[in-house]
């Protein structure tokens, strides 16, 4: 008895998380519900199996707990919750609809059975006048009608297909996003390597400005020959004799931030160009795992077509044979 007890969920974890199935103790009928008790408009789910199979209201003491399926929680948890009891009641309907004829019922009666069918109407007295043939056939529909409602054992089979089913589709479509991502990131470090380079060719105009700038206030220091770049530099270091003294602050503090900034662009563009290399084979290779489950969610589309339809044949040719039957 306590293994049939189902567990409480907690109180702020309750909706939409959980899947509960309840299975009839006397037909193995089953019920899906997002709650841990049913209610009267759940009997909606269950097929017309004839008359005095269909209960008219809800008695809780002839239900009972099959299993229950709680998801973590998630942003895509009630989303995946309603697609997987979804699935369970269209297999549920495609058990009630395209199924095989047992044994049980194809199996001709023989002789000795059917003599005591006939003793036992002649034991049975009454008015009611009914042959054997008869009695065969409304046990066989009784039949049909039990293997039409006991769907307990299809009920697991189909919550293993259906989460079998959502699991390679959320993988694919987590790689989806995943791909998605990445080309975001790779345009963002395309943008900010483009931003880079032209804060590169920024600091150029400026260095050659400020250069222009020092150049004649050197000249004016009484030097004769042109100064070089790497000259121009030494000549702004406090060591430089007779030079270094002359020139602002201001300008060797602007040199030495141009030189800081065109080394921190440098550095910063070529990590990007790596990062972006990186984050390119990473996309190449994601967009081979999406090809590879895409091919995979395709061929296991067409099989399931296939049983599909084949069992759609099944059912129509078991139906023509009943017909014939009852002829």
């Amino acid at each position: 008895m306590r293994n049939l007890l189902l567990k409480r969920p907690k109180r702020e974890d309750v909706v939409g998380r959980h899947i509960y199935a309840f299975v009839k103790n006397r037909t193995n009928q089953v019920l899906y519900s997002f709650s841990r008790t049913l209610r009267p408009q759940d009997l909606k789910q269950l097929p017309d199996a004839g008359a005095n199979n269909t209960p008219p209201s809800l008695r809780k003491d002839e239900w009972r707990p099959l299993w229950t399926v709680s998801i973590p929680g998630t942003p895509t948890t009630s989303r995946i919750n309603q697609e997987l009891i979804t699935k369970l009641r269209d297999y549920r309907m495609l058990h009630e609809l395209c199924w095989e004829m047992p044994e049980s019922i194809t199996k001709p009666f023989d002789e000795e059975e059917i003599k005591q069918m006939k003793d036992k109407l002649k034991r049975r007295g009454g008015s009611k006048k009914e042959s054997v043939y008869d009695v065969i056939k409304h046990k066989k529909k009784k039949l049909r009608a039990q293997m039409v409602m006991d769907q307990k054992a299809n009920s697991v089979a189909d919550l293993a297909a259906g989460l079998l089913q959502i699991s390679d589709q959320e993988a694919s479509d987590l790689a989806l996003e995943e791909a998605r991502q990445k080309r975001e990131e790779v345009a963002l470090l395309v943008r900010l390597s483009n931003d880079f380079e032209e804060t590169i060719r920024d600091s150029n105009e400026e260095y050659l400005q400020l250069k222009s700038s020092v150049s004649p206030e050197i000249s004016e220091l009484g030097a004769d020959e042109p100064i070089s770049q790497d000259g121009l530099e030494d000549s702004m270091k406090p060591e430089a004799a007779g030079i270094s003294t002359k020139i602002s602050p201001e300008l060797r503090a602007a040199m030495d931030e141009i030189h800081a900034k065109q080394a921190r662009s440098k550095y910063a563009v070529e990590e990007l160009v790596r990062a972006r290399e990186n984050l390119q084979k990473q996309v190449e290779d994601l967009a081979g795992q999406i090809k590879i489950a895409e091919a995979r969610l395709d061929s296991r589309s067409d099989e399931t077509d296939k049983e599909k339809s084949t069992n759609e044949n099944d059912a129509k040719s078991d139906a023509s044979i009943e017909t014939l039957r009852m002829r």
